[in-house]
């Protein structure tokens, strides 16, 4: 789009100008497509099964307070010191409860000898 200004605008001016459109220019696009039926988890991370289970070198590391990646949920938060090295997973080593054990072991439900559900 031309104006019919008197002076032109300088070049630098210009550029600024153009790079704030642009910065700006996508917040104002409307997002397209349906939304997402699925729920997504943005903030807990998933540990691939080769490295959860594979029972080589998971040891329990105290450090920073964080939420335990087996009991914890949004409606009941549970905090560890307690992370795997392996994993980077924070996990409940309690009396009560051993999440850190129960995290490492793939637990198999048999209905019958050779059955698996």
């Amino acid at each position: 789009m031309r104006t019919d200004s008197p002076t032109p605008l300088p070049l630098k001016v210009f550029r600024l100008s153009v790079a704030l459109g642009l910065v700006g220019a996508e917040k104002c696009l409307p997002k397209k497509g349906q939304p997402s039926t699925t729920a997504v988890n943005h903030f807990k991370r998933t540990v691939p099964y080769e490295v959860r289970y594979d029972s080589c070198a998971h040891m329990p590391i105290y450090g920073k307070p964080g939420r335990c990646g087996l009991c914890s949920s949004k409606a009941e938060p549970h905090k560890s010191r307690w992370h795997c090295t392996k994993c980077e997973v924070a996990l409940c080593p309690n009396d009560s409860k051993n999440c850190f054990m129960e995290y490492h072991y793939l637990k198999f439900f048999y209905t019958a000898p050779g059955n698996l559900l």
